[in-house]
């Protein structure tokens, strides 16, 4: 049955169906658009301390999951978890920083390979004892971007300033599979 739903003089009563026939001209508060047959009888009756658009959005979830329809928005797009691997990154950027050593082993992988414009494939040990104890050198660096560009790269954007002067910034793409850092590759950018 189509029509809308026509609010009945007592608040505490749920609303009747009204044939498109008969229509009543009540309108959805807020938004000026017609009561329809698709929403709910709350619809009518803003949520106490809510917006009117708050209890029409959540009744339509509410009806959509309870007839096993998609609950998400068409403009969203299924997305791998990229929380996790970001954390991992941003964990490790601190370690350094703070050259907690004991704390930053453990997020990387026993295969991992370091790359840089001075370092070919380096493996873990050799970037510990060469690349990791470099944070000294730094009087400030702050990460400006840190971004998921698919399951496993995150692509890291960052800016130092070197204790002896000098702002640059560089790019690290870092691979991190089963939440382990499995690969850093290094670009070298100019100054800032």
């Amino acid at each position: 049955m189509t029509g809308t739903w026509a609010a009945p003089a007592d608040s505490r009563r749920r609303p009747r169906i009204v044939s498109p026939a008969q229509g009543t001209g009540e309108t959805i508060p807020g938004d000026g658009h017609p009561l329809t047959a698709r929403d709910t009888p709350r619809a009518a009756e803003p949520a106490a301390g809510r917006a009117p658009g708050f209890a029409r959005r959540w009744a339509r979830y509410v009806c959509r999951s309870f007839a096993g329809q998609s609950t998400r928005r068409p403009e969203e797009p299924r997305r791998f978890d990229e929380h996790q691997p970001r954390r991992g990154v941003e964990a490790a950027f601190r370690h350094y920083r703070a050259q907690d050593r004991e704390a930053a082993l453990p997020l990387y992988a026993d295969d991992f390979t370091f790359t840089s414009p001075q370092d070919d494939h380096i493996e873990k040990e050799a970037f510990f004892q060469r690349c990791f104890p470099t944070a000294g050198r730094f009087s400030e660096q702050r990460l400006l971007r840190v971004t998921p560009a698919d399951e496993e790269l995150v692509l890291v954007q960052y800016e130092y300033e070197l204790g002896t002067g000098g702002r640059y910034r560089n790019v690290e793409a870092i691979t991190v599979r089963d939440g382990l850092i499995h690969e850093v590759q290094v670009y070298f950018g100019g100054r800032a």
